[in-house]
């Protein structure tokens, strides 16, 4: 939810009016002010101590807190615990504490009609629940606010409200729901002109749009966004630039992209609140992926490495992992190519395994709130039926069928949970076994050029050798030291050692299945095995071996000794199959 989770950041800098004041001059206006003001001033400093000031931090907000009391200062004391739950929630990463202490200044707050700071709790609230993982709850948050909203300041609170509900309902693929909560946004907002809100509902839909894969449309709305980012002066207008880049990119409109992301570098700097270098440098890298040329696609995509690896973003170093491979790949450098290829399916692992907690939280988020709902409904019906029919045994019946008709429907809502769960399992497997697929076509095309080069470097050796026998000034041991030179080129150990890498990333087990099968297997005979496996002929492992076919049937008969197969038995069958075993 990327715009919901800058709110509690845009909130930092609003609510204050010391968006760019620096550590230090916070704590002169701390150490100069006196009575309520200290206070609030402890409170403005605190938040800027973040680890390892972690105990300086929350002994001021806890004095804060204390004082305020002591005073009779009652928004003191509700931004003081309004603000410890904050540092709980961004420094220190504990959410359930941070909720804690949110509930409490919530209900002081809305106890003593300070509404501006009502709102802002509620922001943070909702926030704190959606990374515990408590969507139901923060559903529940989301439209108390909007109550609160409607009860207190509609014009100023609903359209920033309908906003979060937008971010959510998007987020749970319920598009109907987003598109009716953003026109109400809308409206409202046109009615006030409230151009902050308008801004994020448009930010917002793109980011919508750009999820059911509506590029144009997304296009359209950001175009809409971005002047009134710029307009307002919005804190994180710079996102709209940045994903309007993502965006060309995919339409393959790769000059815009190119021009726009290098005027959101120099626009960045001037942005200390955020850090969006690394996105933008992604951006880059696949431009010049996408225009062949690697060197500039290298350069941009190892900055933006070295640049994410700080935040562990884990999805998007995946990605910059999968292209590094691409760019190894197309400029020569193999090695380096597989170790990418590797870490990426290293990283893709662990966030298919995130993904499928995501889909099933989702599903179980849907499949509870229509839970609810049919409990209300229930509750509600039998009511009425009761006070209508409850001195007749057509009441009794009537709510027995309800009961069973409840039931029923909480079994289909679990039927269609598992099947959906298994649609989307199915579904990655389909992709993975895609990825294995390829990489099984690449291991095949290095094994062929290798044989291709050695059959080259072969036919040049036979030349060779016909040429030194016309020459007789050229002795018979200068003649062996130059044809040794040229043997050399027909064994590449690096050569095979990048194929096996690719090789085992395809069948991890293969060779220790062997090793188990025939601890005598040689090296040479376990890499005749590997050859076989992917369907190379004699002679193309002749080749590879840089020894004759005859040679090469000789030693399959000596490998089918030592894995105890008949004549009768095929050494190939047994290869194919063997993981299975």
């Amino acid at each position: 939810m990327k715009y919901l989770r800058i709110i509690p950041f845009i909130l930092f800098f609003s609510s204050s009016g010391l968006a760019l004041s620096t550590k230090d001059s916070l704590f002169q206006v701390y150490q100069k002010a006196e009575g309520n003001n200290k206070i609030n001033a402890a409170i403005e400093y605190a938040r800027y101590l973040a680890p390892p000031d972690t105990v300086k931090a929350l002994n001021l907000l806890i004095h804060s807190i204390k004082q305020a009391q002591l005073n009779q200062y009652d928004l003191g004391e509700i931004k003081g615990i309004h603000y410890l739950g904050w540092y709980y929630m961004e420094h220190l990463h504990e959410k359930e504490k941070a909720a804690q202490l949110y509930k409490k200044a919530l209900s002081l707050a809305l106890e003593t009609e300070f509404y501006d700071e009502t709102y802002a709790i509620y922001t943070h609230l909702i926030d704190a629940y959606l990374f515990v993982g408590e969507t139901i709850e923060a559903f529940d948050m989301l439209n108390e606010a909007r109550t609160f909203a409607h009860r207190t300041h509609p014009d100023k609170y609903l359209p920033i409200i309908y906003f979060q509900l937008m971010e959510y309902y998007s987020y749970f693929e319920n598009y109907s729901e987003a598109y009716l909560v953003f026109n109400e946004g809308v409206r409202i907002s046109k009615r006030t002109n409230n151009i902050h809100g308008l801004w994020l509902l448009y930010s917002t839909m793109a980011e919508t749009k750009r999820r059911e894969k509506k590029l144009n449309e997304a296009l359209e709305y950001l175009e809409k966004a971005i002047p009134l980012g710029i307009k307002n002066k919005e804190t994180c207008s710079i996102l709209n630039f940045q994903e309007k880049a993502n965006i060309l990119i995919h339409l393959n409109r790769l000059d815009e992209a190119e021009k726009l992301c290098l005027s959101i570098q120099k626009e960045v700097e001037k942005t200390p609140a955020f850090d969006f270098v690394g996105s933008i440098n992604t951006s880059l890298g696949l431009i010049y992926l996408a225009r062949h040329e690697y060197s500039k696609a290298l350069v941009y995509t190892l900055k933006a490495y070295k640049e994410v690896s700080k935040t562990g973003n884990s999805e998007n170093l995946s990605e910059l992992e999968n292209t590094l491979s691409k760019i190894y790949y197309k400029i020569g450098d193999y090695k380096k190519s597989v170790e990418a290829l590797k870490n990426y399916h290293n990283l893709k692992e662990k966030l298919f395994s995130k993904e499928k907690v995501k889909n099933v939280q989702s599903l179980q988020h849907r499949f509870d709130l229509e839970k609810k709902q049919l409990q209300l409904d229930g509750v509600e019906g039998s009511r009425r039926q009761y006070l209508i029919l409850s001195a007749t045994l057509f009441c009794v019946l009537g709510l027995v069928v309800r009961m069973l008709y409840i039931k029923q429907k909480n079994n289909l809502l679990n039927l269609k949970l598992l099947d959906e769960t298994a649609k989307n399992e199915e579904q990655k497997r389909e992709k993975m076994q895609f990825e294995i697929d390829n990489n099984i076509r690449e291991l095949t095309s290095m094994a062929m050029v290798a044989d291709q080069k050695n059959v080259l470097w072969l036919n040049i050796k036979h030349k060779l050798e016909e040429k030194l026998q016309e020459m007789p000034n050229i002795s018979e041991s200068d003649s062996k030291a130059i044809l040794k030179i040229v043997s050399q080129n027909t064994e590449n150990q690096y050569e095979w050692d990048t194929f096996k890498i690719h090789f085992e990333q395809v069948h991890p087990q293969f060779f220790t299945i062997l090793s188990q099968l025939s601890p005598n297997l040689t090296q040479l005979e376990l890499r005749q095995c590997a050859y076989i496996k992917i369907n190379l002929s004699p002679k193309q492992v002749g080749n590879l071996l840089n020894i004759t076919p005859d040679a090469v049937k000789k030693a399959r008969m000596r490998i089918k000794k030592k894995l105890n197969l008949s004549a009768e038995d095929s050494l190939s069958k047994f290869i194919t199959t063997i993981h299975e075993a």
